[in-house]
């Protein structure tokens, strides 16, 4: 067996990428494959439904499809998408499998189409969807057509992740142009050989502006789905449990579904509810009001005859991020239960809790701000490494925000999609580049060499041009033909990812890619080699990094505060990291793309602080000249 020799570097440096943004979309509904990868389906521009999907080992690292138009132009010739519904059957025996629902409109009428059953492993069914028309052909109780309101308009679509059985709800306006439109609720049977639908009566009336309604299952609801919905009566408010259907029902003499009446306690109005799905099918409840979290078990969700205010639910969390929620999230894995929710202040946070001690107080972590300036999320727990992650929509477009399962720190990144022009230029990126040099034992440089990577936390990267998320697992990629392997990832700030990095069966080395960053701003601990530093710009001109009459006892400050940064950097960065082995090693193509990263060096990051450098204030970018090694072939398009 070959002896290699393996030597790592790794710089805070300015890179580009050959890429198209994710744009805003108008709703957006997040799921994942069964390996984790997210999946995003959305409205974008045009009223068109897409599916954005995460693709390791590409090289740009996401692919958009459009799911509407084909169906669009071939019933209507023209059609738009006005809502969907999206779900993902939570895993049992025979795998998860994704449910679509989508309304069509003509230019006066929405048009329901399902596409059911597609599998979340084998994603060729995107290329061109099975949709099914699903038209309106309810009936009265005398078996007679009932007249569908005009314009027919779909207000929401509710799809199931119950695994036993698919539960399709849809809302429609009752009277349009009635000023105030109030909805009326079917519950869409897709048992028969034409989706049927049969009218699904409330005890309240819900209004198409403020219809919040979620998809669960009580405990002793004797099997069937059903629907929590929120409203008030003049000044009462209304929070109920309706199953789907009357699982009694008799054939001959259908009868509504009995509702139950739930309760906040002092009869507080819900700002907004969610379930989160068990194994067994049942669902909790929780409902955020006035700066609080209340929780109804699944088996506290069926009416005591004896007690005619109950149920009621437990106060679990109080805190100022639960003021004005807006939208909230609930889900139930790997033994923990997460709550997700966007306040008043377009902030999100989240809450967690182990399954079984959501009415200890304690048991639930303090509420946490995540990202700022949203307006709108989708979340998920991603099944390949239990990482609680988000879609957000914010004011610069779309981001993924995930936590990392090992450390704990949050980190978002751009859906980055193939350049729309192939001459467009390329885009400048912020990152810690990796460079890993493999030789043979004759010093030569070593082609084609299997490369393990494990990461101290759960990040997405570039590996020799090609997008991958790296984490725990261990992750094998080939040296280029030079014998390097090149990682890049992109970073607003001076947190980094540790590497592992080894070569056949021989020692892991450690690559701290934060190291040469801290230490060059660990030099700038005295007033002196403040006033020194020095920025070098792209034509190579330079210019004081501090500011002409910066007053010594500021730099004093800056200078203690470095200090004191370097200190404890050098005290945990010596922390020995957790143990990063799992037997399964994910192997990835090879394919050599046709656009590659090329990268400079950043002079703000080789001169002056990194932590107070002209980049972070600015964001101007300034290089120096010299190249840092990069990929095999660089674009004569780089800047």
């Amino acid at each position: 067996m070959s002896t290699y020799t393996v030597t790592a570097s790794a710089e805070l440096m300015e890179n580009y990428l050959h890429t198209d943004y994710l744009l805003p979309q108008d709703e957006f509904t997040a799921l994942q494959t069964d390996s984790g990868a997210s999946l995003l389906f959305s409205i974008g521009t045009g009223g068109i439904l897409y599916l954005t999907m995460e693709a390791p080992g590409q090289e740009n690292g996401w692919s958009q499809v459009d799911l509407s138009s084909p169906q669009a132009r071939n019933d209507f010739g023209s059609a738009t998408v006005t809502t969907f519904g999206a779900a993902q059957a939570v895993p049992g025996d025979t795998g998860a499998q994704i449910h679509l629902g989508v309304a069509l409109n003509d230019g006066t009428d929405d048009h329901l189409y399902l596409s059911l059953n597609n599998s979340d492993s084998d994603l060729g069914w995107a290329a061109a969807p099975a949709w099914t028309p699903a038209p309106f052909n309810a009936v009265d109780g005398a078996g007679d057509p009932v007249v569908p309101p005009s314009p027919f308009q779909i207000v929401k679509v509710l799809i199931g992740e119950a695994t036993d059985q698919e539960y399709i709800v849809i809302d429609i306006v009752r009277d349009p142009g009635q000023g105030v439109d109030f909805v009326t609720r079917y519950y869409v049977d897709t048992t028969t050989p034409t989706p049927t639908w049969k009218l699904y009566d409330l005890p309240i009336d819900i209004e198409a502006a403020s219809d919040a309604s979620c998809i669960g299952r009580s405990a002793k609801a004797f099997g069937v789905d059903g629907i929590y919905t929120m409203g008030s009566v003049g000044s009462s408010a209304q929070l109920i449990y309706t199953p789907v259907y009357n699982v009694f029902d008799s054939p001959t003499s259908p009868t509504p579904p009995l509702s139950t009446r739930l309760y906040l306690p002092d009869g507080l109005i819900p700002d907004a509810i969610a379930t989160a799905r068990d194994p067994d099918n049942t669902s909790d409840l929780y409902a955020a009001a006035q700066g609080a979290l209340y929780w109804f078990a699944s088996t506290n969700q069926l009416r005591d005859p004896n007690d005619p205010t109950s149920p009621t639910a437990v106060c679990v969390v109080t805190s100022p991020l639960l003021t004005g929620v807006r939208k909230l999230y609930a889900s139930t894995t790997d033994g923990s239960v997460t709550v997700w929710g966007l306040n008043g202040d377009n902030q999100v946070f989240y809450l967690t809790c182990p399954v079984g001690e959501q009415a200890t107080p304690t048991a639930w972590n303090v509420p946490l701000a995540i990202f700022g300036q949203v307006d709108a999320i989708s979340p998920f727990t991603d099944r390949g490494y239990s990482a609680n992650t988000f879609f957000a929509h914010s004011a610069t477009g779309m981001v993924k925000v995930v936590k990392s399962p090992t450390t704990g720190l949050w980190s978002s990144r751009g859906n980055t999609l193939p350049p729309s022009d192939a001459t467009q230029p390329p885009s400048v990126i912020h990152s810690y580049t990796t460079h890993i040099e493999v030789t043979d034992s004759n010093g030569n440089r070593a082609a084609n060499v299997p490369v393990t990577l494990t990461a101290s936390n759960l990040t997405s990267v570039y590996i020799n041009n090609l997008y991958y998320i790296v984490g725990t697992s261990p992750l094998e990629v080939p040296t280029d033909a030079l014998g390097t392997v090149t990682i890049v990832e992109t970073t607003e700030s001076l947190a980094g990812t540790r590497y592992q990095v080894s070569v056949t069966s021989q020692p892991p080395i450690a690559v701290n890619t934060m190291e040469t960053a801290w230490q060059r701003n660990a030099q700038y601990t005295t007033v002196a080699s403040l006033q020194a530093a020095q920025i070098v710009s792209r034509d190579g001109s330079t210019r004081a990094f501090v500011p002409a009459g910066t007053s010594t006892k500021d730099l004093q400050s800056v200078a203690q505060s470095n200090q004191a940064l370097a200190t404890a950097y050098a005290k945990l960065s010596k922390t020995r990291p957790r143990p990063w082995l799992r037997p399964r090693v994910r192997r990835r193509r090879t394919t050599t793309p046709s656009w590659s990263i090329s990268a400079t060096c950043s002079a703000c990051w080789s001169r002056p602080p990194a932590s107070i450098c002209s980049w972070r204030s600015s964001r101007r970018p300034e290089t120096r000249s010299g190249i840092w090694p990069s990929p095999s072939t660089t674009p004569s398009n780089t800047p």
